[in-house]
This record gives structure tokens, C-alpha cells and sequence, in this order.
């Protein structure tokens, strides 16, 4: 944690109005909610009213109280969020352009790998039929060399018949 958020726990943890109507237990379960807020960024402010609005005399659970300042916070920042305008960011534009640009390139991509994919498995048909009928020649080639003669007899047999 840095040292302005160790700070901001300290500040949070020696201020005795935050956890005065809670029990022992009820009270350091609090005080870690808040350090884990703070360790995650929330801001200083916003811890402590959450805290503020947690330490209530008729919390007697631990869960109680955490789902109260986890509510508490919750509340702040959507009222940050509401109250904050929304302006249209030239990167969120931009990135809006190019979600409706994907959005309209699908189907047309959808349909080219169909087509592909169509292409490949027809490929792979006649690849197999053509090494089908090579292998169907080099067994006709096999079964027809092993009766055939050398062409060599055949020549040396014809010369001895000239002469």
C-alpha cells in the first residue's frame, strides 16, 4: 500500500466515531473493508462515508455490516456517475465506428469461410480420389512389371535374331 493510502487508513482507523456503535467484531471487519478500499483505489472520501453509514446501533452481523457499506458505496458512485455528463469521447466514437463496421463485415465474412472451408473439404476429396488412383496404377504397374521382361532381354534377343 502506498504511503498516502497507509495514511488514509490510519486517519480512518484512529477516528473512533466511525465504529462507535458497533461491536469489537463488527468494528476491525469494517476497519478491513476499508483497507481493502483503499488498497483498491477507492477514494478517501468515499471509504469514510461508507463507514459512516455502516456504524448503525442495529448491525449486530458482520456480514450486516460489510453489506451496508458495500450498499453505501455503491450509492456514491452512482450518484458520481449521474451526476458526471456524458460526453462522447473521440476514442469511444472510434471505437463505436468500428464495432458497427465488424458488426455489418460478419455476415459476409461468415459466408467467405463457408466457401473456403467448402473449398478445403472438396480439395481433400479429390486429393484422395488422385491418391487413390495413383495408388491403383502403381499396383497395376507392380503386378505388370513382375511378368514383364527387362527391356534389355528384349533388345539383346532381337539382335540375336538379325544376326
Amino acid at each position: 500500500m502506498s504511503l498516502d493510502r497507509q495514511a488514509a487508513f490510519e486517519r480512518l482507523a484512529n477516528n473512533e466515531r466511525l465504529t462507535d456503535n458497533l461491536t469489537d467484531v463488527t468494528a476491525k471487519a469494517l476497519l478491513r473493508w476499508a483497507e481493502q478500499q483503499l488498497q483498491a483505489g477507492v477514494a478517501e472520501a468515499d471509504v469514510l462515508q461508507a463507514a459512516r453509514q455502516a456504524n448503525r446501533d442495529d448491525i449486530v452481523e458482520v456480514n450486516e455490516v460489510l453489506a451496508a457499506a458495500n450498499s453505501a458505496l455503491n450509492q456514491a458512485h452512482k450518484a458520481m456517475v449521474a451526476e458526471t455528463p456524458q460526453t462522447a469521447e473521440p476514442a469511444a466514437q472510434a471505437g463505436q465506428a468500428v464495432a458497427n463496421a465488424l458488426s455489418q463485415l460478419i455476415p459476409s465474412v461468415a459466408e467467405k469461410m463457408s466457401k473456403l472451408g467448402q473449398n478445403v473439404l472438396d480439395g481433400a476429396g479429390q486429393a484422395a480420389k488422385q491418391s487413390l488412383i495413383t495408388a491403383k496404377i502403381d499396383r497395376m504397374g507392380q503386378m505388370l512389371g513382375a511378368n514383364a521382361r527387362p527391356r534389355s532381354h528384349r533388345i539383346k534377343r532381337r539382335r540375336g535374331w538379325r544376326g
